[in-house]
């Protein structure tokens, strides 16, 4: 093991980690950063260990670790939505490069499963060549025997089934235009059920930052000239909020598989592909049966390049809510529409207009007061304490009902005698 690991490792023990011995291997050992990006590094052969935590004396007593280790820790989010945001934004460029005549050729819902598809490709094949074999037998062993874990992990899939059905919905009784513009109510959804799911409470900057960046969304939807909202608005604006709960509610639950959970995240993305797979052929059949006939007819370069595309972005998103969260997730798709207005220029001569300059300007505005270094509500510090919110102090108090983890022996000891 590297001398910069060895020392990192010993923080969990009580000791300390030398900044300089870090930069120093830092230089000579390309492994660290996979260790950054990913927070996980190699112990013994294919055995891969989370970046170890800083325990609360040795922060106190060394303020610097905390201030190394807090940057290790942004830097390895920052990557990962970096990845995320670039790849989402080329997902655009090839969507549009698909496309003859200003129309698929192919079909999207075939598009969409194949997608899927290779996604269960790449979690599959990183979660046999990546985990160790005992490690990966016993994990398989457990989920298949927990009826539970597989319940909840079916869950997620079907809130997406939900959430493709509301939008398609969405779309027949109102305008495609103000459909889009509606369908930003997602990301101020998706904070509010975070804090009563999490508790993860915003400080008034990040609510302002949620706020600017629905505006920056919806003025980037918003049709230039003459505005045809549809004479459904009043249905359309209910239909909205039904499909923002439901796309808050997947992506909390897609969260909390990650997070609840003490499995490899190669078997979370596998399992969870695994439903989103059974759930694209499901909706497929349903929508266009005539498509599983000839499904690939239609397809050119730019559509295959677009599904694997999708399948890493689709792999790297899994990262953020592993390593972030589904607020995070929701600026990085917000910020990929910054990149993607300039990508288009760039591809196809798209001019950029004053409306979308405004609203890339928001939405940079909002990532930047997102990650301003404020209190947030859940920390206010009176006196040297902290106080919390009384709604949450009455949460703590209520009896825990603890999701299923890894070690529920006893559990799946009596669901293995009743089957």
């Amino acid at each position: 093991m590297p001398a910069c690991l060895d020392n990192a490792k010993s923080v969990s023990d009580g000791g300390y980690c030398s900044l300089i011995a870090f930069s120093v291997e830092f230089s000579h050992n390309s492994a660290i950063i996979r260790n950054i990006v990913f927070g996980e590094h190699r112990e013994g052969v294919g055995n891969l260990m989370p970046l170890p935590l800083i325990h609360t004396d040795t922060v106190m007593n060394n303020p610097v670790d905390l201030v190394f280790f807090l940057d290790l820790k942004m830097l390895r989010i920052a990557a990962i939505v970096g990845v995320g945001t670039l790849l989402q934004s080329l997902c655009s460029v090839l969507s549009k490069a698909s496309q003859v005549d200003g129309k698929y050729e192919y079909s999207t819902l075939i598009s969409n499963t194949l997608t899927e598809v290779v996604k269960l490709l790449i979690a599959g094949l990183l979660f046999a060549f990546r985990t160790p074999r005992t490690q990966r037998n016993s994990e398989l062993f457990t989920l298949c025997r927990s009826r539970r874990h597989l319940i909840y992990f079916a869950l997620p899939g079907l809130l997406y089934l939900g959430v493709n059905y509301t939008f398609f919905v969405l779309y027949t009784v109102t305008t495609p235009s103000t459909a889009q513009i509606l369908s930003n109510f997602k990301v101020i959804t998706t904070a509010v059920l975070s804090e009563f799911i999490f508790g993860r409470l915003l400080s008034r900057p990040q609510w302002l930052a949620l706020v600017l960046t629905f505006t920056g969304l919806t003025l980037s939807s918003w049709p230039l000239g003459d505005s045809d909202f549809g004479s459904n608005l009043a249905t359309a604006c209910i239909v909205a909020l039904i499909f923002a709960a439901f796309s808050a509610a997947a992506g909390i639950s897609c969260e909390a598989v990650f997070k609840s959970t003490n499995y490899s995240i190669h078997l979370k993305n596998s399992t969870l592909y695994v439903y989103g797979v059974l759930m694209s052929v499901a909706t497929a059949a349903i929508k266009d049966p005539g498509v599983i006939i000839n499904p690939f007819h239609g397809f050119n370069r730019y559509a295959v390049l677009l599904i694997c595309t999708r399948a890493v972005a689709g792999l790297v998103i899994s990262a953020i809510m592993k390593y972030g969260d589904t607020i995070l997730k929701n600026f990085s798709s917000a910020a990929s529409l910054c990149v993607t207005v300039f990508l288009a220029n760039i591809c196809f001569g798209d001019a950029i207009v004053p409306q979308e300059l405004f609203a890339v300007l928001l939405i940079f505005l909002a990532l930047m007061m997102y990650g301003l270094p404020e209190v947030k509500a859940g920390s206010i510090t009176r006196g040297g304490g902290t106080v919390e919110p009384m709604w949450k102090k009455w949460i703590a108090r209520q009896p825990e009902a603890p999701l299923p983890t890894f070690d529920d022996k006893e559990e799946l000891d009596d669901e293995s005698a009743s089957v």
